[in-house]
């Protein structure tokens, strides 16, 4: 029979980042370095980010055409972000 005491490590590392203001430098990472596995090879090609501050993440877009249409789906990029990271961090997104 388990001890209903025992926490997983999941639990005791997300208690520790909480306890040390830690969560939102762990969320900054995970965009940062895993950003080809959050958005696809294909689109991690065309953007990358270079900003995420007060919930704005600011991407830099390959050239001009690129900035245009992800300006027309920014919406489902943003939704597709939170979806893949099961985190509500992201407010908006900034292409530059």
């Amino acid at each position: 029979m388990p001890d209903s005491n025992v926490k997983s490590t999941a639990t005791i590392l997300g208690q520790l980042l909480k306890k040390y203001n830690l969560e939102n430098d762990m969320f900054h990472q995970t965009i940062f370095y895993s950003w080809q596995e959050i958005v696809g090879h294909k689109l991690a090609k065309i953007c990358e980010p270079v900003e995420l501050e007060r919930g704005k993440l600011v991407l830099k877009v390959k050239n001009e055409i690129w900035r245009q249409e992800l300006g027309k789906k920014r919406k489902e990029l943003l939704n597709s972000i939170k979806t893949k990271t099961k985190v509500n961090k992201i407010n908006s997104i900034e292409f530059i």
